[in-house]
């Protein structure tokens, strides 16, 4: 008979809203969600944390900061992106013409932009991100 070990760390605040989703996938829906709706600056990593359930010591065990947060909500909404645009460039001079791959470039954006609850294209808007 086996026997299954709790888990190790402290136990969270709440239960996670999507039990079988990574902590860090957690973070990183939360601090997508937060930004969206207040802002970088107005969001702090003690919102995230709480937002998620987690102590805000365990948010740091997944990222350093909070612009390490930002930089992976943004890379992951970009490098499909970009993935796409370069799998595009080495077929463009062979098969496919300009119109169809501006098409597949903007099925990709949209589908990564549709992918989550907020709207992740937002952020690129914002002053800080900017900067």
């Amino acid at each position: 008979m086996t026997t299954t070990r709790p888990r190790q760390g402290r136990p969270r605040h709440s239960q996670p809203s999507e039990p079988g989703t990574s902590a860090r996938a957690q973070i990183l829906d939360a601090a997508g969600e937060l930004f969206v709706e207040r802002g970088i600056a107005a969001t702090s990593t003690r919102m995230i944390a709480e937002r998620v359930g987690v102590r805000q010591a365990s948010l740091y065990y997944h990222f350093a900061t909070k612009d390490d947060i930002l930089a992976e909500l943004l890379d992951t909404s970009v490098r499909p992106s970009l993935e796409m645009v370069e799998q595009i460039q080495a077929l463009v001079p062979a098969r496919t013409s300009a119109a169809a791959a501006l098409y597949a470039v903007a099925v990709m954006d949209v589908r990564t932009l549709s992918s989550t609850p907020y709207n992740i294209g937002t952020l690129y808007l914002l002053p800080e991100v900017r900067a």
